[in-house]
This record gives structure tokens, C-alpha cells and sequence, in this order.
């Protein structure tokens, strides 16, 4: 897969329906930007977005008491916090 990918190859590799991708991405829950207004995604971003949700909801994620806010990405695309 490529280091740059689109809503829609996020969408796949999410296993999530496209508009969810285009909708956390305006509400900046998910790392990503625009070029010539259209959504960019960098993967190892989207990855280290994943493994935060991972450890932030633990291992049992879904489950009754478990933090339901949506996961906020603290990481930036130039890789700083």
C-alpha cells in the first residue's frame, strides 16, 4: 500500500464506509490534509492513530465503562504533537 493514500484507500484499509473517513477528517478526529482540496492521508499517521485508540480504549474496547469519546488525533502530519 502506499504511503499516501485517499479517503476511499483508508476507507478500505479501515474496513469503514468512505463518508465516515471524509467525516472524521473535517472534524479532525483522523490525521489527514488537503491538497488541491481533496483529503490525503499518510498511512504510518492513520497506523499511529490505530495503535493510540488501541491503548487509550485497552483491550477490551467496546465494552460497557470504556471512554466513547472519539479518538482525537494528537498526531500531526510533519510528525510532532
Amino acid at each position: 500500500m502506499r504511503e499516501i493514500m485517499t479517503a476511499r484507500q483508508v476507507a478500505e484499509y479501515l474496513q469503514v464506509d468512505e463518508r465516515t473517513i471524509y467525516k472524521l477528517a473535517r472534524k479532525g478526529d483522523v490525521p489527514s490534509m488537503k491538497v488541491s482540496g481533496q483529503w490525503r492521508f499518510k498511512r504510518a499517521l492513520i497506523d499511529a492513530w490505530i495503535e493510540e485508540g488501541c491503548r487509550r480504549n485497552g483491550p477490551q474496547a467496546g465494552r460497557h465503562g470504556r471512554d466513547r469519546r472519539p479518538l482525537r488525533s494528537s498526531v500531526s502530519l510533519m510528525g510532532k504533537r
